[in-house]
């Protein structure tokens, strides 16, 4: 019996065992007899979903160095750093390779574009695509702007991207030969869409730095000092924006401290920075690695859980609650486009994915997805809601939420 999908051959034999691409398939089977003329065959169509996953995703695909697309095309997967979506579906990747854009085509990535620094000696104003150090990704899906940043290095990018053809062409960048008020390395950065300014700390002055990402300058707009009201800050090296985008979350993770800055923005549409509270987290819950601020809460990821910390009657943020396991190590977590469910990634007895509702009760689903062990693993969400994915030492799982 010979079997066949979707019209190629499958195999021979009288089971098949296959895997295939989320959507609508034909399988056929055709049985040859011993004598001429003696010959049947079968057809089923059926369906490939991940539905029954409910709001975990499913691995479709999993990829490391030096694997290749269907083309042939080498992935830019060496230490792997960032991967975020497009409006479109798209991908973009940044390792120390340099920047791919990849498509999505029946559930594996394709590569579209590549892109490497043009070496030493090119200055990052005229190298076209300075791809080096590149530690965080930012997307304007509004407007397509893609803004890489090298925090080691103290570069920003902003690229246009064209959804035509899936290539990205720089605007313009930031480094410390042309932008005067940086002497150290900074922060990632964060973007506020609606208004297209973008934040980004210097971490020896702790000065918070915002421009238009759309102005060809860059100049620099506000040059802010960041209040500390007494509390340490020796490593402002993250910053989170809240899902309202009128808070600025900065951690100072070596100090176990964060703090808040509320943004306002005046008549003729520039930001001010504003003081707006201080937080410590206790020696009891971990050692701080991120906050992210939804809604009135603040989520604190540590090397012992998740904690939630809250506004107080004053300028502290109180301890609430924790979610799940005291112990395990989280390392990154994302959330829907309505911030009504998170996922994050921590270290259990081995790498897992975990989900929860932020409606109600926050405590995690029962059920997990479990990978192998990975470096610097970062979870990233789409924000068409039906695509994850997981990167990590040179590794990246591409995952589905749902058929769409």
């Amino acid at each position: 019996m010979k079997w066949y999908l979707n019209g190629e051959y499958l195999t021979t034999g009288q089971t098949a065992n296959f895997s295939t691409y989320t959507g609508d398939h034909r399988l056929d089977a055709i049985a040859q007899g011993a004598q001429i003329g003696n010959i049947g065959a079968s057809t089923k169509n059926f369906k490939a979903s991940v539905a029954q996953n409910g709001n975990l995703p499913f691995i479709v695909s999993s990829i490391a160095t030096p694997d290749v697309d269907k083309n042939s095309n080498p992935y830019f997967l060496d230490q792997v750093t960032d991967s975020k979506f497009l409006r479109d579906g798209r991908m973009v990747i940044s390792s120390s390779n340099g920047l791919q854009v990849c498509d999505i085509v029946n559930d594996e990535l394709v590569i579209l574009h590549s892109y490497t620094t043009s070496g030493n000696g090119i200055s990052v104003s005229t190298d076209p695509y300075p791809t080096q150090g590149v530690s965080d990704i930012v997307i304007d899906t509004t407007d397509n702007i893609v803004i890489t940043t090298s925090k080691n290095l103290s570069i920003v990018v902003v690229y246009q991207y064209n959804p035509i053809d899936g290539s990205l062409t720089k605007m313009s960048s930031f480094d410390k030969t042309t932008n005067s008020c940086w002497n150290s390395t900074i922060s990632n950065l964060v973007i506020d869409e609606t208004y297209d300014f973008a934040y980004v700390v210097n971490k020896a002055d702790k000065k918070m730095q915002t421009f238009n990402y759309k102005d060809s300058t860059l100049s620099v707009h506000t040059n802010v000092s960041l209040g500390t009201f007494g509390l340490p800050m020796n490593d402002a090296s993250v910053i989170q924006i809240s899902d309202d985008k009128k808070k600025i979350l900065v951690s100072s993770p070596i100090d176990n401290t964060f703090f808040a800055y509320s943004i306002q923005y005046r008549i003729d549409g520039t930001p001010d920075v504003l003081f707006g509270g201080i937080g410590q987290v206790a020696a009891i819950n971990g050692s701080l690695e991120y906050v992210y601020q939804v809604g009135s809460n603040a989520y604190i990821l540590t090397d012992e859980g998740i904690h939630i910390y809250a506004l107080g009657t004053g300028i502290s943020y109180e301890y609430v609650s924790s979610i799940g396991t005291s112990g395990n190590q989280i390392y990154s977590i994302a959330f829907d486009n309505l911030a009504t469910r998170a996922w994050s990634i921590e270290q259990d007895t081995q790498l897992v994915l975990k989900t929860f509702s932020l409606l109600g009760p926050i405590t995690y689903d029962s059920e997990d997805v479990q990978f192998s062990n990975l470096n610097n693993a970062k979870v990233s969400y789409s924000p068409q809601g039906n695509m994850m994915s997981l990167i990590g030492s040179s590794n990246l799982y591409l995952m589905r939420l749902n058929d769409n």
